[in-house]
């Protein structure tokens, strides 16, 4: 349970940092907390450093643990206000006729407000993935799982004769496409609101249980070229005591900057091994991916 909150370390980081910074720079930076602790709170610089710090670090810890278990769909905000609140503080820092008529206050929280609803929106579409801001990831996880390779296959390739229960809720169907090429297939995914995402999946390795690799596109690239075009590949080691070692690879050629961010703060590499693990060892899933998986099967 708590893995899932440690996934989202890099989130809480940039968060942190974000919250440090509207601190730091509503103070005056250095100067600025120095003259306050001297003629308003009489007090020691270190003092407040470090009980500014542990403050900002419960709020940040009490925010990770609201959108790790409460509301994951608002985690995707967080990389929007740290950005919001950096442009924001440097936008009103220039000395231009526009910035100097904003007034303090309620007009700071305007320019920020706006700037935040216009970078989520960004992060959240395609438009900087059509001008041509892609960005390349890999993830990789290694983990020793309790089951048989049978086991983990089934929750993991995307194959008609193999699926597991529990993958047949978010995979509709899997088409072979022998028009496109050879053992390439199209395979639909559900998403929320009843969409379907369809990638062309062409297998370069199929080797059950032991080993998967396909690289896979949009069906669509028109209307969902902002999501992935890559490389997943699965290795499956059983091991004598019953185990089995597991390494997933994944390689994205170019994602949007929005999609990157979200991968990358969610650690989605690990946090789909956590999803798996709890599966094929039947524990509850805790995991990002899973709530996902269980947001969709109730649409």
């Amino acid at each position: 349970m708590l893995r899932r909150l440690y996934r989202q370390r890099r989130r809480l980081a940039v968060l942190f940092a974000a919250l440090t910074y509207a601190v730091w720079t509503r103070e005056g930076g250095l100067d600025g907390m120095r003259y306050a602790l001297k003629h308003e709170l009489h007090g020691n610089v270190t003092i407040f450093a470090v009980s500014m710090g542990l403050a900002l670090a419960i709020v940040t810890l009490g925010a990770g643990i609201i959108m790790s278990y409460l509301a994951p769909g608002m985690r995707r905000g967080v990389e929007g206000f740290a950005i919001a609140c950096v442009l924001s503080d440097q936008l009103l820092r220039l000395d231009t006729p526009v910035t100097n008529m904003i007034p303090d206050g309620l007009g700071a929280w305007f320019v920020f407000m706006v700037l935040y609803v216009c970078i989520v929106a960004l992060l959240d579409g395609n438009l900087l993935y059509r001008l041509g801001l892609r960005l390349p990831l890999s993830l990789r996880a290694s983990r020793t799982l309790d089951a048989r390779p049978e086991t983990i296959w089934g929750h993991v390739a995307s194959d008609d004769g193999t699926m597991s229960a529990d993958q047949r809720q978010y995979v509709k169907r899997v088409e072979p496409r022998p028009d496109i090429g050879p053992e390439t297939f199209e395979v639909h995914y559900k998403m929320v609101r009843g969409v379907t995402l369809a990638q062309i999946h062409t297998r370069t390795a199929w080797d059950a249980p032991r080993h998967l690799k396909y690289s896979f596109a949009p069906a669509d690239h028109a209307r969902m070229g902002g999501t992935s075009i890559g490389t997943y590949e699965m290795t499956c080691t059983a091991r004598e005591d019953g185990r089995t070692d597991v390494t997933i690879t994944q390689h994205y050629l170019g994602l949007g900057p929005g999609a990157w961010l979200t991968m990358w703060l969610d650690d989605a590499g690990r946090d789909e091994m956590d999803s798996i693990q709890a599966r094929v060892e039947g524990r509850p899933d805790w995991s990002t991916l899973g709530w996902s998986m269980r947001v969709v099967a109730r649409a």
